[in-house]
């Protein structure tokens, strides 16, 4: 499985719709996409 890592700050809607919509289109198969969490920057 690949996945598409979304990372994004202030902007709250285009992110999330984004995510949604690959997911639709893919059904959850062969690609997803979900937001980076990125833990800690040193």
């Amino acid at each position: 499985m690949k996945k598409i890592g979304i990372l994004f700050g202030m902007e709250n809607t285009f992110p999330w719709a984004f995510i949604d919509r690959v997911n639709q289109k893919t059904g959850g198969r062969d690609i997803i996409a979900e937001p980076v969490l990125i833990d800690k920057a040193e």
